[in-house]
């Protein structure tokens, strides 16, 4: 079974914005979204 391609987010973006296009992506809760962006302070 062929795994599907991986998400790569846009490199020009700064690295929170980064975490956030990949959990979008990925269609995590805002919640989440937002303790992952505090952990990456």
């Amino acid at each position: 079974m062929e795994k599907p391609p991986r998400f790569n987010p846009n490199p020009d973006l700064k690295l929170i914005d980064q975490v956030r296009e990949v959990l979008r992506y990925y269609s995590e809760a805002l919640k989440t979204e937002q303790v992952y962006c505090r952990w990456t302070l």
